[in-house]
């Protein structure tokens, strides 16, 4: 199946635009979704039976779409922010925050009201908590003190497993390798040494790749975030062309390919991270995005369960299958 057009389409019915909207926002597309969701709230409120607005009055519904257009205009508004990840994550929250603010004179005291915003909020709201997450998360990555290059010795299985995480989170692949291994070997019969050896295979590449190509590997996920599309597109492709070994590359040219569009090269590019390592759950969690994308939510299904299957406390799975929850609410 095709992905979303670029240009939200007239005609359907207001599940259909529930669940675009959800598309769109996977796709990073912001105007697009917002675009969507005010065109979901000016359905009718049949379209809605079976779903969590069965209930709505005309009246409630009309109540409704002042929420969509005032979040439609808030993230409109912001669309061009995207050069740096922390100025993403302040509009985002600052628009949650006006859109809320406003509707809350609207929705007054009504308790079915109050519940509808809150179901209608959440997508965005949830997504805004998974991105400021992340971006929290690296900025405190960058703010610790950098450890040692050589893995020191004389640590306990937890203290390896920490110093191995750390490792991995800022780039140094390899010294994450041995730290892990130390505690592994510490704890084999341990929750630690598990795993220890569960982020290993999950999370680090399959094979020992050089310094030079992981960070590189981050230069053109950083491009991909700030909106240099085309730059990140012919870094990737470089670095897959120099280190055709290494999975991470394909997984994030991959994921480049789905906010384009192009879901089909995605897959292809997602298969052959998962050719190299099997185990790797950012590739599982880019292939279900991809078949959401698509609406093969019972696919996107499958391939989530695997993610979560190898590596049960991915972040990226739990946005994933909160985002596909919503959309099953809306399916017939």
């Amino acid at each position: 199946m095709a992905s979303p057009p670029k240009d939200v389409p007239d005609g359907l019915n207001g599940r259909q635009y529930a669940i675009l909207t959800i598309q769109y926002l996977l796709m990073q597309w912001l105007p697009q979704a917002t675009a969507a969701q005010a065109k979901a709230m000016n359905c009718s409120a049949s379209d809605f039976r079976g779903t969590p607005f069965e209930d709505f009055s005309k009246d409630h519904m009309n109540k409704l779409k002042v929420l969509s257009s005032l979040v439609h205009g808030t993230f409109t508004a912001g669309q061009n922010v995207t050069s740096a990840a922390e100025s993403v994550s302040k509009e985002i929250r600052a628009g949650l925050s006006n859109a809320g603010a406003a509707l809350d004179q609207v929705v007054g005291e009504h308790q079915q009201l109050k519940d509808a915003k809150k179901k209608i909020g959440a997508v965005w709201d949830f997504t805004g908590q998974q991105f400021g997450s992340l971006v929290g998360k690296a900025l405190e990555n960058v703010q610790k003190p950098l450890p040692a290059r050589d893995v020191p010795e004389g640590l306990s299985a937890t203290e390896y497993f920490d110093l191995g995480v750390h490792y991995k989170d800022i780039g140094w692949t390899e010294q994450s390798r041995d730290a892990l291994t130390k505690a592994r070997e510490l704890d084999r019969q341990g929750q630690i040494g598990r795993e220890a050896e569960r982020f290993m295979r999950t999370r680090l590449p399959r094979q020992s790749v050089p310094h030079a190509a992981v960070t590189r590997n981050i230069q053109g996920y950083n491009l991909m975030q700030a909106n240099r599309t085309e730059e990140a597109r012919q870094h990737f492709e470089k670095l897959i062309a120099e280190y055709p070994a290494f999975e991470w590359p394909y997984s994030n040219l991959g994921r480049l390919y789905v906010g384009l569009g192009d879901t089909h090269k995605a897959n292809q590019l997602l298969w052959q991270a998962l050719d190299i390592n099997p185990d790797y759950a950012n590739a599982w969690c880019n292939l279900a995005l991809s078949k959401i994308v698509d609406s093969e939510f019972d696919e996107a299904g499958k391939y989530l369960q695997k993610a979560t299957a190898v590596d049960p406390q991915n972040p990226a799975c739990e946005h994933l299958n909160k985002m596909l929850e919503y959309i099953n609410q809306f399916r017939r």
